[in-house]
C-alpha cells in the first residue's frame, strides 16, 4: 500500500509537470501563431509598397512616353519633363531602396523570431525528456 501510495504521488507529480509543459508548449504555439500573423501583416504592407512602386513606375513610363512625343513639338517643354522624369526616377530608386531595406529587416526579424521560438520549443522538449528520464530513474530506484 505504501509503495502504491508513493507511486500514485509520483504519477500525480508527473501529471502536474506534464500539464505545465503542455501549457508552455501551447504558449509557444501561440507565439508562433502571433509571428505568422505579423508575417501576414508584413506581407500586406509589402504589397502596398509594391503597389506604390508600380504606380510610380507607370507614372515614370507615362512621363517618358510623353517626353518622347513632346521633344518633336517643343524643346523647352521636353526639358521640363526631363527634370520631372529624373525627379520621379530618383524617387523610385529611393523608394525601391527603402523597400528592399525594410523587407530585408523584416525577413531578418521574422527569422530571428522563428529561431527563438524553435530554440524555446527545443529547450522545453529537452526539459521534458530530462524530467521523464529523471522520474523513470527515480521510479526504478
Amino acid at each position: 500500500d505504501e509503495a502504491a501510495g508513493l507511486l500514485n504521488q509520483e504519477m500525480e507529480g508527473k501529471e502536474a509537470d506534464n500539464k505545465k509543459l503542455v501549457a508552455k508548449i501551447q504558449s509557444l504555439e501561440r507565439q508562433l501563431q502571433d509571428t505568422a500573423t505579423m508575417m501576414e501583416q508584413s506581407n500586406a504592407r509589402t504589397k502596398g509598397k509594391e503597389g506604390e512602386v508600380a504606380s510610380l513606375r507607370r507614372e515614370l513610363e507615362q512621363l517618358q512616353s510623353r517626353h518622347s512625343s513632346e521633344v518633336l513639338k517643343a524643346g523647352e517643354r521636353a526639358s521640363r519633363d526631363r527634370s520631372v522624369i529624373e525627379q520621379k526616377d530618383e524617387e523610385l530608386r529611393v523608394l525601391e531602396g527603402r523597400h528592399r531595406a525594410e523587407r530585408s529587416e523584416e525577413r531578418e526579424a521574422e527569422e530571428q523570431r522563428r529561431q527563438e521560438t524553435k530554440r524555446q520549443m527545443q529547450q522545453k522538449a529537452d526539459e521534458l525528456d530530462k524530467a521523464i528520464a529523471q522520474r523513470d530513474a527515480d521510479i526504478r530506484e
